[in-house]
This record gives structure tokens, C-alpha cells and sequence, in this order.
């Protein structure tokens, strides 16, 4: 009893890749192909330069152009991490929740439900560097902490 085996799929693939190569005649010769890719590459070089002069005249003239701006900017930026100060790498203070934001975050979520944190920051009285998602984390471990 002989089993027919299908054929695996590197087998498929490697057929395919040799009918490819077959199907593909040469219609030009080596000279003519290399003079258009030299031609093509001097076209891509050309185009290059272009632009590169193009963005140069933009910068030059400070035209308002956003990607100008942004540029500029990240160069700045570029030339402020080469000298970074002590006092630039350090992190905003932590500013602990008191004992009236928790009660009204409590109150808050009595009110609007657990999950509308944007909706209890608005209409309470929070400090301003507050986010929703200070007030959910807040939450949870308020809720944590009372297990």
C-alpha cells in the first residue's frame, strides 16, 4: 500500500523560485542595462541634491515652514543633551495627594463611578498637576491599602 505524501513547502517554494528564473529571458544586453543603471543611479543622485539644496534654502530663509521650526528645534535640542546640567536631568517633584483630594476622590467616585477619573478631576478641586490616570492609580492603592 503506497501512501501518496504531499510535497513539503520548501520543496513548493524552491519549484516556484526555479520556474521564476526560467520565465525571465534577458532582453537587453549587459552594456545597454549597465548604462541605464548608471543613468538611473546619477537620476537618484541628481534628485538627492535637489532636495538637500532645497531644504538648506528653506532653513537659510527661515520661510515659517513648520518642518523648518522643527528641524531648528531639534537641533537646539540636539545641542542641549551634548551639555546637560544636573539641574536639567532631574525629575518634576512628587507632589503627595492630601487628605481632601483623597476624600474627594472617594467622594468622586461614589458619584461618577470607578473609571470616570477625567469626569472627578474636573468638577473637583485637585492640584493641578493631577491626571486621570494619577487619580485611578491613587485609587488602586487606596483600595489595596484597605485589604
Amino acid at each position: 500500500m503506497t501512501r501518496k505524501t504531499s510535497p513539503k513547502t520548501g520543496d513548493i517554494v524552491k519549484n516556484f523560485r526555479r520556474s521564476q528564473k526560467k520565465d525571465k529571458t534577458p532582453t537587453k544586453s549587459k552594456k545597454a542595462s549597465n548604462a541605464e543603471d548608471t543613468s538611473d543611479r546619477e537620476d537618484q543622485t541628481a534628485i538627492q541634491l535637489a532636495s538637500v539644496e532645497k531644504k538648506k534654502r528653506s532653513s537659510e530663509l527661515g520661510n515659517g515652514s513648520r518642518k523648518g521650526k522643527k528641524r531648528a528645534r531639534e537641533e537646539s535640542d540636539q545641542e542641549d543633551d551634548q551639555h546637560i546640567t544636573p539641574e536639567k536631568s532631574k525629575k518634576k517633584a512628587r507632589v503627595p495627594f492630601t487628605a481632601a483630594e483623597e476624600q474627594n476622590l472617594r467622594d468622586g467616585v461614589g458619584k461618577y463611578k470607578v473609571g470616570s477619573w477625567a469626569i472627578i478631576l474636573k468638577n473637583y478641586d485637585f492640584h493641578p498637576s493631577r491626571t486621570g490616570m494619577a487619580l485611578r492609580d491613587k485609587w488602586r492603592n487606596m483600595i489595596k491599602l484597605q485589604l
